[in-house]
């Protein structure tokens, strides 16, 4: 008797650590200023009073990649990577989440470091240059 007390003792010790380590799930948009507006709404992020088109969406689960969503003219596109046959050329090296939050000021993402702009509930708004934003969405179900 004591023994199953003992496994379960360790048995709930390690789903507790474990639950440390689990990554939540992440989506990292890149978008670009458009004054055109020629695209359907849910093309764009609203940052600042301004619409930028989004040129990708890439969804991480588990801090790897599982889809990647594209505007186009009519809606948007969603290309779903289910095996590791299925990732395209210029995606190969974005299919692990290399994401780290260096301070509250900058974040580093796939070897560049980005400087925080503003923190938005679960969003954070870095600029790559004046007409280039990336969002970093953590969330726990992006689906």
């Amino acid at each position: 008797m004591k023994k199953f007390f003992l496994l379960i003792l360790i048995l709930i010790g390690i789903v507790f650590t474990a639950s440390f380590f689990v990554k939540k799930d992440y989506q990292v948009i890149t978008a670009e200023f458009d004054a055109y507006s020629l695209y359907p709404k849910n093309c764009y992020v609203f940052y600042k009073g301004k619409k930028y088109l989004f040129d990708s969406k890439l969804v991480y689960r588990n801090q790897v990649l599982i889809k990647k969503i594209v505007p186009t003219v009519e809606s948007i596109l969603v290309i779903s990577f289910d095996s590791e046959n299925h990732y395209l050329k210029e995606d190969k090296g974005f299919k692990i989440l290399d994401l780290k939050v260096i301070n509250s000021d900058r974040i580093k993402y796939n070897s560049k470091i980005y400087t925080v702009e503003r923190k938005i509930g679960d969003s954070i708004f870095c600029r790559i240059d004046k007409d280039k934003i990336i969002v970093f969405v953590e969330k726990e179900n992006l689906d």
